[in-house]
């Protein structure tokens, strides 16, 4: 009896679509395999997905409901990829249907034992424990002519956190921790309240072109590599 192919969905397709991968949309189009809302119970089985992506959604839900579900249709350690607008650009909240508005730090509290590094009851239990992968911050074209120059690179990418408006979007790779074994290699390994970020910018911009190439399919080039943001808590309080 052959396996089955792993389920792979793509969240919110709005207009466009994935080959080989369940499309997914509130809205019944011809480019939708699957429409249902996500606010709602997902219409999958317990652990029968292998990978999520889902572009430019997480930042018009509920977001505690949307990692529950996420975690709840993964299958151990499957991956979820999300893009959304980066908390430090106007794009966070110039559309008035953004609920809430996303950095690196974000995400760390959907890592297990948050709540105890951080001290915070109200975050204890949390029923859908996901490790971040690595969180890419991607730069806005306006700096590519900067960012080729090796040297003004080094001198600018430590500040580009408080420069607003100059990181766009922001790309996090999430993995669902469902057993105890994998929990205790998280713990034992990582901090819970700090997270992996990469600077990075479009492939195209940073070549210095303004569009893709036909058949050409978006690609990021890392500026910077990896650096740990958070640590935030008692944790971080010397004794």
């Amino acid at each position: 009896m052959s396996a089955k192919p792993p389920v792979l969905l793509h969240l919110g397709c709005g207009l466009g679509r994935l080959e080989g991968w369940v499309n997914c949309d509130k809205y019944p189009t011809e480019f939708a395999d699957a429409v249902f809302d996500l606010e709602e119970r997902w219409p999958f089985e317990d652990g029968q997905v292998r990978e999520i992506y889902a572009s430019h959604v997480l930042e018009h839900v509920g977001h505690e409901h949307f990692f529950r579900e996420a975690w709840r249709v993964l299958e151990p350690n499957g991956g979820i990829c999300v893009r959304v607008p980066y908390g430090g650009h106007r794009l966070a909240w110039s559309d008035p249907t953004h609920v809430k508005a996303w950095w690196a730090e974000s995400f760390c509290y959907l890592q297990p034992d948050y709540g105890r590094v951080v001290g915070n009851p109200q975050e204890f239990g949390w029923p859908a424990p996901f490790g971040v992968a690595k969180i890419s911050l991607r730069l806005a074209a306006k700096w590519a002519r900067l960012m080729r120059n090796r040297w003004t690179r080094r001198l600018l990418l430590p500040w580009f956190e408080n420069i607003e408006n100059s990181v766009e979007e922001l790309w996090a790779w999430l993995y669902a921790i469902k057993d105890q074994a994998s929990r205790d290699e998280f713990t034992s390994t990582r901090s819970s309240n700090a997270v992996p970020v990469l600077y990075t910018m479009y492939t195209h911009h940073y070549e210095g072109r303004a569009t893709l190439r036909e058949g050409e399919m978006p690609a990021l080039t890392t500026l910077r590599g990896s650096e740990t943001v958070g640590r935030y808590g008692f944790d971080a309080i010397p004794n």
